[in-house]
């Protein structure tokens, strides 16, 4: 899909939109689950604080749970976009579809 074709612009836009949405927060995750690896490596050592564990434990189970939910819901919209798009490319009206569908 390219960005200069004119029908699919909206659909760039809902992309890009997403990647925005969802990139970002799960890097953090990532990057913040290394975090607790470290400070566990850290701890079990006793070079760091043996607080810095569980807190960064804590943050990166929470990050990872919220980033799922972000990235599941990014995936279903991502799913029913493609759906879409695959209904105009073989001329189905998709207003007409979804109505027919939803009785």
């Amino acid at each position: 899909m390219s960005e200069s074709t004119p029908e699919y612009s909206e659909v760039v836009e809902i992309i890009r939109a997403l990647k925005k949405k969802c990139f970002p927060l799960s890097t953090f995750a990532i990057v913040v689950t290394i975090l607790a690896v470290l400070t566990g490596g850290g701890a079990h050592t006793g070079k760091w604080f043996s607080e810095l564990h569980p807190i960064a434990t804590t943050a990166a189970f929470v990050l990872n749970v919220y980033s799922f939910v972000i990235e599941y819901n990014t995936v279903r919209l991502n799913w029913a976009l493609r759906f879409v798009i695959d209904l105009k490319k073989e001329g189905v009206d998709v207003e007409q579809y979804l109505a027919v569908r939803s009785k």
